[in-house]
């Protein structure tokens, strides 16, 4: 065990990692807890996971981590206080959330089987691995400067078998027309059922307007259903310029066509009505 001033140490850190996606970022957060956290009076618990959760709201882009700590204090707060353990309740909802990643991984395996040449932008986990399960596809990236996250992507396809096709960002358009669909990963939902991830996406999907589909696997924690998602900006120097842009964006719903996740694929509202739906259920179960 760690002392609690390292233990939110290192949840800063892991919730500000600028490198890894959000996903990977939770399953961070629920990891530590569940190795790291250690087990106090329930009084002592309550007020620890405020702490956490108003250090991950210093990110209010990446809604997820916030949305399972609030998950976890919700059924701490309702659980029989002979249940009501913050370790036992964060190893459940990481055993939760791993198969509900798993899960959305197979329903987008299922809905664009078939579909041979798949776009993707920038890099997500969950993308990847639905285009491991299919193997047999051409994937087409975009370079993703200055970032270049979507060649990240590209290398770690290639590393495995898979054949990509990598395109200039000026090329966008080009690219997502010699695909089949566009596949892409995400950071949010809002409850109008707008998609925030990586900048760049609002542009894709209106590349792809009535011309192909826009598929972005999901999960239901990413739902924004306490309306707490706020836009990120970050810089990059090129020379002498300073270039500031938004890092995720909110793309809105008229704009995709399905969100893939452990409860199958649904129409944006449709996914934000069965998310909130099943966000209240896993609470509950938590604290049986």
């Amino acid at each position: 065990m760690v002392s609690e001033t390292t233990l939110l140490s290192r949840l800063r850190e892991i919730i500000f990692d600028s490198e890894s996606g959000s996903s990977e970022i939770a399953i961070g957060v629920l990891k530590l807890l569940s190795k790291e956290a250690e087990p106090t009076t329930y009084q002592h618990e309550v007020k620890l996971l405020e702490t956490m959760i108003n250090i991950a709201l210093e990110r209010p882009s990446l809604i997820l981590p916030v949305n399972l700590l609030t998950t976890i204090r919700d059924a701490l707060q309702i659980a029989p206080r002979s249940k009501a353990r913050l370790k036992d309740l964060t190893e459940r909802l990481l055993e939760i959330y791993s198969e509900s990643l798993s899960n959305a991984v197979s329903k987008a395996v299922e809905r664009i089987r078939g579909m041979r040449r798949i776009f993707t932008l920038s890099y997500s986990s969950q993308v990847f691995r639905v285009l491991l399960s299919l193997k047999d596809v051409s994937v087409i990236v975009n370079a993703g400067w200055p970032l270049f996250d979507g060649l990240l992507m590209a290398k770690r396809l290639r590393s495995i078998g898979i054949n990509v096709n990598v395109y200039p960002d000026a090329a966008l358009a080009e690219a997502v027309e010699v695909s089949d669909v566009v596949l892409i990963g995400c950071d949010a939902v809002l409850r109008d059922g707008s998609l925030v991830n990586r900048s760049g996406t609002f542009l894709v999907s209106k590349v792809a307007e009535d011309k192909k589909p826009v598929i972005s696997i999901v999960d239901v924690f990413k739902l924004d259903h306490i309306g707490a998602w706020r836009p990120e900006f970050t810089t990059y120097l090129q020379g002498d310029f300073e270039l500031r842009y938004r890092l995720f964006e909110a793309t809105p719903p008229a704009l995709i066509s399905e969100y893939v996740s452990e409860i199958g694929a649904l129409k944006p509202l449709t996914f934000v009505h069965e998310a909130e739906k099943r966000i209240k259920e896993i609470v509950k179960r938590l604290a049986e």
